[in-house]
């Protein structure tokens, strides 16, 4: 631009601003006031503003959903907790279906996107067993439709069925080895802030997180002072408020870190993590979560014949310590008789609200006879419990196997029985692939997650672990993951086809 039409540009007088922009400020200067006066209007500016961007992210690239996902459900109790304790405006009942919502955007991204590429679902026999797990859901979510039990079916699929299409979703993705690592940071990095806060809320203990938890986990304390009892609980609820919860968490990422340890080189921040999430596994003192942790270890270290001696030295050192520091803990006589208070409570018999599992097991036997086709899906489970959706006196929350034969019958039980045991199957088979070249992610995750899945079977025994929704959509998004990029490793094996990585970042 010459000076003499920049001079003409600077001294041009400027052209009047039109009438439509003028009346776009002063709304945009109304709603800001309602704002600043309203909870109501900052709730709906805040959260509509993030809900329509992340919408129409989702829709743009899909696998945005995986990555809200992993690094949203660690704090959706301690959000949810805030959002009572503030008295947010929020519907906790839909806020709570936020997982289902993921789904449905990125459903339609992928099929969006799949129109657009030509890409489809591609299904094999290796998806059968997940393919039962979905049908032993649905069958049972039909019986609650036909008895008019709605609710119960709502909340039924959104803690049994809905974890599973997460598997289907990341079927349909082609993501990169970029991509998979980022998602496992999506999940690791998370854990490791969540873990780290709830350390030290463990120690410190402050009135704010006392008074959350005594809005999350109501009635949990009995006839203690809850201040008193959560000052001086001594399991480790974490920020997640759920000791058994969090225990099965911190052990799948204690897993994992075992399974990384093969690898050459090892990624640096392997051990610290691992310590990190066994130290808050032992602090949960969760006993299902020990189980599901020791049957993993056991069969990573004998099948697998991974280098971890060093790890396993590492963990019977950290126990023997951890051990010694509760002991020292349970030392003082008022933390021993709250213990054994609770567990009396839990234990009576006469006591209505004392779910003990062998009750739960027996009310299970004794209705079956009655009832083989199931009750449906939402109408004996841990959702019964929490949401009152129940059709008699006793919900089963202590015994997934149980839970299971009276909410979904025999059918249902055997096709989740063929599907869990099926799909063990699947990994191993899947694993055999990377026999040739074992120094790998993929790899670390499959041997990983095969075992994890035996420790979980196991665990569910004693506890409704597959209605766990904080453990679930981690479990089978990556499981999905695992069994696309395992094929494509069949192909190459099978076939000597090198397989050019999808591009179409998440697609």
């Amino acid at each position: 631009m010459s000076v003499s039409a920049l001079h003409e540009a600077v001294s041009r007088p400027p052209r009047p601003i039109p009438w439509y922009l003028w009346l776009l400020a002063a709304g945009v200067g109304v709603v800001a006031g309602f704002a600043i006066t309203s909870k109501v209007w900052t709730v709906l500016l805040l959260g509509g503003g993030l809900l329509a961007w992340g919408v129409t992210q989702t829709i743009a690239r899909p696998l945005y959903g995986f990555y809200f996902t992993l690094a949203f459900y660690p704090f959706y109790t301690l959000c949810r907790g805030l959002a009572l304790y503030l008295k947010l405006p929020i519907p906790m009942s839909v806020v709570g279906l936020w997982p289902e919502m993921v789904l449905t955007i990125m459903g339609v991204g992928v099929i969006v996107g799949c129109i657009k590429s030509g890409e489809r679902l591609r299904l094999t026999w290796n998806d059968l067993p997940v393919a039962f797990l979905i049908a032993s859901g649905v069958y049972a979510m039909g019986i609650s439709i036909v008895q008019k039990e709605l609710t119960a079916a709502v909340y039924g699929f959104h803690a049994t069925v809905s974890p599973l299409v997460f598997y289907v979703v990341a079927r349909w993705l082609r993501i990169t080895p970029l991509e998979l690592h980022r998602l496992i940071g999506f999940w690791l990095l998370p854990f490791a802030l969540l873990a780290i806060l709830s350390l030290i809320d463990y120690v410190v203990r402050p009135q704010l997180t006392i008074e959350i938890a005594m809005l999350v986990r109501e009635g949990f304390w009995k006839h203690w002072d809850p201040y008193v009892f959560f000052k001086w609980y001594p399991r480790m609820q974490s920020l997640m408020f759920s000791e058994q919860f969090w225990g099965t968490i911190c052990g799948m990422v204690a897993v994992f870190c075992l399974s990384l340890a093969s690898l050459k080189p090892m990624p640096r921040w392997t051990i610290p993590l691992f310590l990190l999430s066994f130290i808050c596994l032992m602090l949960s003192m969760s006993r299902g979560a020990l189980i599901d942790w020791g049957v993993a270890v056991v069969l990573l270290v004998v099948f697998f014949r991974g280098k971890h001696r060093g790890i396993l030295a590492i963990t019977a050192v950290l126990s023997v310590a951890i051990g010694l520091i509760l002991a020292a803990q349970f030392s003082q006589f008022d933390k021993v008789e709250m213990l054994l208070e609770r567990v009396t409570a839990l234990a009576e018999k006469d006591n209505e609200n004392a779910y003990d599992r062998v009750s739960q097991w027996k009310y299970a036997l004794e209705y079956f006879p009655l009832f083989p086709a199931g009750r449906g899906l939402g109408r004996a489970g841990s959702q019964a419990l929490f949401h009152g959706t129940g059709d008699g006196s006793m919900a089963i929350a202590d015994g997934g196997y149980f839970k299971i034969m009276a909410e979904e019958g025999l059918p249902g039980l055997l096709l989740f029985c063929i599907g869990g045991v099926g799909f063990v199957l699947v990994l191993a088979r899947l694993l055999y692939f990377y026999r040739h070249n074992r120094n790998s992610t993929e790899y670390a995750i499959g041997q990983a997650w095969v075992c994890i899945l035996c420790g979980l079977l196991v665990h569910n025994l004693g506890g409704n672990i597959f209605d766990a929704y904080y453990i679930q959509p981690v479990y089978w998004l990556f499981a999905g993951l695992f069994v696309t990029h395992a094929e494509g490793k069949a192909v190459q094996v099978t076939e000597g086809v090198a397989l050019v990585p999808y591009a179409g970042g998440g697609r």
